[in-house]
């Protein structure tokens, strides 16, 4: 598991009912679409076949966040419900859903290179402009460098969860690494970094680097 056991525990049993009842995907299909307007509609046999284009957060399966690169929006709705939608990066293939509470999940796609066919047309949104980072109450000297920790370290589950310092992102525009929902923090000593409930372990030079506020550059 990606999240935390008391986390996974606390809402697993409200997204379990919800996966159940959506076990289909939705009934019109889904909408992806890019920076001007355009979009390219995916049926509901390819909606359900990529699953992670529509389904809700699930502390089960969620993987480690995308690297920072440019991304599409997918749009769909249920009957008598309102549009619902993610963020779509077609570079990893990777999908971020959010859902209503704030809780987030990172997806993989099951046919990604289908999907990233279908959408070569659109104009992707581009990678969002960072105007601030802060590392605890310390602001960084390069923020747009602070885009790099996005697909850096590998995975551990330490048995002991150290401290950890708030990494803040404030860019031009939403994206799926600069919105209020995104979580990312740095261990107060060590080389343990937070990246929305994935746990990475990176170089400890970097980890010391990142408390300083340092640029990440080079």
């Amino acid at each position: 598991m990606k999240r935390l056991f008391l986390v996974a525990f606390a809402v697993a049993g409200a997204l379990f009912g919800t996966a159940g009842a959506q076990a289909k995907g939705p009934p019109d299909g889904v909408d992806i679409c890019g920076a001007s307007g355009t979009c390219v509609h995916l049926s509901t046999q390819d909606a359900e076949t990529n699953w992670p284009l529509w389904a809700p957060p699930s502390p089960d399966q969620t993987d480690r966040a995308s690297a920072v690169r440019p991304f599409l929006v997918v749009h769909w709705h249920w009957p008598n419900q309102p549009e619902t939608s993610a963020y779509y990066v077609p570079a990893s293939g990777k999908v971020r859903q959010l859902d209503t509470n704030g809780f987030l999940a990172w997806y993989d796609l099951a046919d990604a290179t289908s999907v990233r066919t279908k959408t070569a047309s659109l104009d992707p949104f581009p990678v969002p402009r960072v105007t601030r980072v802060t590392v605890g109450t310390r602001r960084v000297r390069d923020p747009e460098s602070y885009l790099q920790l996005f697909g850096r370290g590998y995975e551990v589950f330490p048995a002991i969860l150290p401290g950890w310092q708030p990494i803040r992102f404030t860019a031009d525009t939403a994206s799926p690494w600069t919105d209020a929902a995104t979580d990312v923090r740095i261990a107060s000593r060590g080389s343990l970094l937070w990246i929305d409930g994935t746990i990475l372990k990176i170089p400890l030079q970097l980890a010391q680097r990142i408390r300083r506020g340092a640029s990440l550059r080079g």
